[in-house]
């Protein structure tokens, strides 16, 4: 990628578009070799290994009805923590979480977004503050009308909202302007001043011109961290703020996988949102969300959930959930969004799940049974591997037949 489109913010709003993307073709392919492997590996689970299996289901005005949903509700009663892996920027989904949390109780929800945003977005649905209806787009998904409103939901069930992730590219101005609430001092206040009308002044730029770079990732932005340094020692907020915009910078500049997930789980530990008495529910990309390995090959806040629940005497539950056709929104307002072809592109190579697709009609499979098909050995396939990551890390995958974009 070249650092032009890096600096536009690209990079990781572009990864996170693309990382279901990614994700359905490996999967897909490995659902092909898993079929090979039931059908004439007797090592693997021979003639009488289990096959995929779906269970049905249909949203209704408030909640969803059927025997997948039935289903779907046993686990997560079953489970103390629930974790949802999806493809972004989905009318649907943030519906499906919130009925999720119907199921339960939950005390904590923890999101792809940074900690300090997480706290002023609850701050902001408790108080009804004018920053989310001024600046939605700095809230990463929750900027968008369906994720504001299952946050909104959560909120008034007495759930407190965590952030895990790197500050969103264009979001320093939404911690420049939370700063500014509690900051007194005239040199730090000008410095959070400049940063909040510099980082607004170059997202219009953006939006006109996606070549156009973000503050955080200009000269001036840096410059500004050094000065917020120089007063952090008597401000522990600011010392806070300046930490995270500083690890955020750092990732988009260096292009970082590693580095990323590794602030997801050290937020995550952090967080104790599955402390012993907490009852947690975690909403990120799909690739994030396995036990074991990522769907990248790397132990991500999926496993961190897992290891916790399993230290703890406690369970987790992986839900993964994505559409089949129609289209998805877009990070940005005006943005155009992404349009779901089951026929062509990564999506054709979900056939074995969408073969078994029928109606209008969302489908639950569970893939506990397919785990006895997918054994590690040192001759292990990448294919092979792929598949062992996708059936042990998830515990069900959910098909929506038809999606509609998420809005702002």
């Amino acid at each position: 990628m070249n650092s032009t489109a890096f600096a536009s913010c690209s990079w990781i709003e572009g990864i996170r578009l693309r990382h279901c993307a990614r994700i359905l073709s490996l999967i897909a392919f490995c659902l092909t070799v898993s079929g090979r492997a039931m059908a004439q590996d007797t090592t693997r689970g021979g003639a009488g290994a289990p096959k995929p299996v779906a269970l049905t289901f249909s949203p209704l005005d408030a909640g969803f009805t059927g025997a997948g949903w039935d289903f779907i509700k046993q686990k997560v009663k079953g489970a103390d923590h629930v974790l949802v892996g999806e493809d972004h920027f989905i009318h649907e989904i943030p519906a499906f979480v919130e009925a999720i949390a119907d199921q339960r109780t939950f005390t904590d929800f923890l999101c792809e977004m940074d900690p300090i945003s997480a706290v002023v977005l609850e701050e902001q649905l408790l108080t009804r503050g004018e920053l989310l209806k001024t600046m939605p787009a700095t809230f990463s998904f929750y900027g968008q009308r369906e994720e504001r409103s299952l946050v909104a939901a959560l909120v008034k069930k007495q759930v407190h909202l965590h952030g895990a992730d790197q500050v969103v590219m264009n979001a320093d101005r939404l911690l420049a302007s939370s700063g500014l609430e509690y900051i007194r001092d005239a040199r730090v206040r000008g410095t959070l001043e400049r940063m909040r009308d510099s980082s607004a002044a170059c997202f219009e730029r953006f939006l006109k011109d996606p070549t156009q770079a973000m503050y955080m990732m200009t000269p001036g932005f840096e410059e500004d961290l050094s000065a917020l340094d120089a007063a952090s020692d008597r401000e522990v907020r600011i010392k806070e703020l300046a930490t995270v915009l500083r690890e955020s910078r750092a990732i988009y500049m260096e292009q970082n996988h590693q580095r990323r997930v590794d602030l997801l789980r050290a937020n995550f530990r952090a967080s104790r949102v599955a402390d012993p008495g907490h009852h947690a529910l975690l909403k990120f990309g799909a690739i994030h969300g396995p036990r074991g390995e990522s769907l990248f090959g790397m132990p991500d806040i999926g496993d961190a959930l897992a290891r916790k629940a399993d230290s703890t005497g406690t369970k987790s539950l992986h839900i993964m959930i994505v559409g089949m056709s129609g289209g998805t929104g877009s990070p940005f307002p005006g943005f155009p969004g992404a349009t779901l072809d089951a026929s062509t592109g990564p999506l054709a190579a979900l056939a074995p799940f969408f073969a078994a697709v029928e109606g209008d009609a969302w489908h639950a499979f569970d893939l506990v049974p397919l785990r006895s098909c997918v054994r590690s050995s040192a001759k292990e396939t990448e294919g092979e591997a792929m598949l062992r990551r996708v059936i042990e890390g998830y515990d069900l995958l959910v098909v929506i037949p038809k999606v509609t974009p998420g809005s702002f």
